[in-house]
């Protein structure tokens, strides 16, 4: 699935991630977890670091969930961001 294509279940999944929705955030997890981790891994040398990444990117995700607007772009796009920005800072902290 690619990061920019909205997905008709991304409100739903928002809404119930914004109400801290266990099932909600795994369910975001799992649908964003593959094109989050190819990216992350692009900016790492370890497979292992990027797993890490992903997963603090994930919790920025969800602790800033109720930041998100559909109307400012997609879903998918938002998470992309979230995880170049989160890979960026490891960097720099090593």
């Amino acid at each position: 699935m690619d990061f920019n294509q909205p997905a008709y279940a991304d409100p739903t999944l928002v809404t119930g991630c914004k109400r801290n929705d266990r099932v909600a955030q795994e369910r975001l997890y799992q649908k964003y977890f593959d094109q989050a981790y190819r990216l992350c891994n692009r900016y790492t040398s370890q497979p292992s670091d990027a797993l890490a990444v992903v997963n603090e990117g994930f919790l920025k995700v969800f602790r800033h969930i109720a930041s998100f607007r559909f109307d400012a772009g997609t879903l998918g796009a938002w998470i992309s961001r979230i995880m170049v920005n989160t890979a960026i800072d490891t960097i720099r902290k090593k």
